[in-house]
């Protein structure tokens, strides 16, 4: 497996119907791909990426994603779908 990508998340707006993440000075929503990474979930906590079978959550201003293993969907958060 390959590194987990560099990102770093600049801004978060999660508060519509299709949440957007500024990750590395360009806009993404749910579904984008960024740099071999499939965004599943973003909000106010952060970028929910599927990266290689994996899910990474990348917070704001921080390049080093921590693991999970249900992004979100418990906690019944907005993923834009």
């Amino acid at each position: 497996k390959g590194s987990p990508p560099s990102l770093r998340v600049r801004g978060l707006v999660w508060g519509q119907a299709e949440p957007k993440a500024i990750i590395n000075d360009r806009v993404y929503g749910v579904d984008d791909q960024v740099e071999g990474a499939t965004i599943v979930g973003i909000d106010h906590r952060g970028v929910v990426l599927e990266f290689q079978g994996e899910l990474l959550t990348y917070r704001p201003y921080s390049s080093t994603p921590s693991g999970m293993s249900d992004p979100y969907r418990s906690a019944g958060v907005n993923q834009g779908r």
